[in-house]
């Protein structure tokens, strides 16, 4: 299921050779480049692309329609079209800036053969090469206990399981965490136990009452939109989107930033000054990829353990290097399957250039 937003681009185009302001759908240009050759140039959809006067002379518009996608939206690198690339499959991005990427199926990514500079979405055991997948050779042909993607071995996700249900962690890369502003993530422990919320006050803690919570990233407490990966230098904060079961309006909130063995919390919308900000390092635990997380007052405290010791809590602790690895794995904001009905509103929107 797609939602679509129309929207549309605009760039000024130098015309040598238009006869006039209104005759230019007539006249024939000289020695220009078409809208579709300088939207190719600067990583653009090419269709759909009309000359229009603009206030310093004959611009290209572009009058499209942007997808709302369950999953990720993305370009075709040849044709520039865009298309939906919804769960449990995954983008394996070609050029993420420009989002230019190919829809691989689960357990599959992206694989470069660098010699040759052509790529394919492949099955994680095997690698693009000599136009095609093949596997990899044995245990120390560079893999060790990694993808050569940098994602983690996931023997219990490699079979392709029975649904989008089984989706594994999220992993990272050189270059970002593998988490995306404004998308939601269930967190969970090396043994699998998830980060749950307790029926009798407001603390986290390993294994809670209330399981399956999603947790949105967010650039800032007053920002939680999407904006792309968060990369290794960047902070985020987790807001719960399920609320406290004794709300009926289920209104979402941050964790909080308590530190030195008091435990975090879900925080009021009126407490949002007292949110934890999170950092992190990509990394694997029990076979899996995770985030090593740290942060805190002073942005380098680790996140640990609280009391008790069965079904601890969370916690800042002093010691950065003791940082918790948790695993990240995605999820619909409202908690529902991927493939569950999603409702949005159409919106008009462009941009320039």
């Amino acid at each position: 299921m797609k939602l679509t937003a129309l929207s549309c681009s605009l760039f000024p185009l130098a015309l040598a050779g238009f006869a006039s302001a209104g005759s230019y759908a007539a006249a024939e240009p000289r020695s220009v480049k078409t809208c579709e050759a300088r939207a190719k140039e600067q990583g653009k959809p090419v269709d759909g692309w009309k000359l229009v006067d603009g206030p310093y002379g004959k611009q290209c518009r572009r009058e499209t329609v942007d997808l709302m996608c369950f999953g990720e939206q993305y370009y075709e690198p040849d044709t520039r079209e865009a298309h939906c690339c919804d769960p449990p499959r995954s983008v394996g991005w070609v050029d993420e800036e420009k989002k230019l990427g190919h829809c691989c199926a689960e357990n599959h990514y992206f694989s470069k053969d660098p010699s040759s500079g052509e790529g394919l979405c492949c099955p994680r055991d095997t690698h693009f090469s000599g136009g095609k997948c093949r596997p990899k050779k044995n245990d120390n042909d560079g893999d060790n206990g990694n993808h050569s993607d940098g994602r983690c071995v996931d023997l219990c996700h490699m079979s392709g399981g029975p649904g989008p249900c089984t989706k594994g962690p999220v992993c990272g890369n050189e270059h970002n965490l593998g988490i995306k502003y404004g998308h939601c993530y269930r967190l969970s422990f090396s043994d699998g136990e998830q980060l749950g919320s307790r029926r009798g006050d407001l603390t986290y803690l390993k294994g809670g009452e209330f399981q399956d919570i999603p947790f949105k990233v967010c650039k800032a407490t007053t920002d939680c939109s999407k904006a792309g990966p968060v990369r290794y230098d960047e902070g985020f904060y987790l807001q719960d989107q399920f609320g406290r079961f004794n709300d009926k309006d289920g209104k979402p909130g941050f964790i909080s930033n308590h530190q030195d063995g008091n435990h975090m919390m879900f925080l009021d919308q009126t407490l949002n000054h007292l949110a934890a900000e999170f950092k992190g390092t990509a990394t694997c635990a029990n076979g899996n990829c995770a985030i090593k997380l740290y942060g805190g007052s002073n942005g380098e405290r680790g996140l640990g353990p609280a009391c008790p010791s069965d079904n601890p809590g969370i916690t800042w602790w002093a010691n950065k290097k003791i940082g918790m690895s948790l695993h990240f794995t995605e999820m619909r904001c409202d908690g529902a399957a991927p493939f569950a009905p999603e409702y949005g509103k159409r919106s008009r929107s462009h941009d320039e250039f």
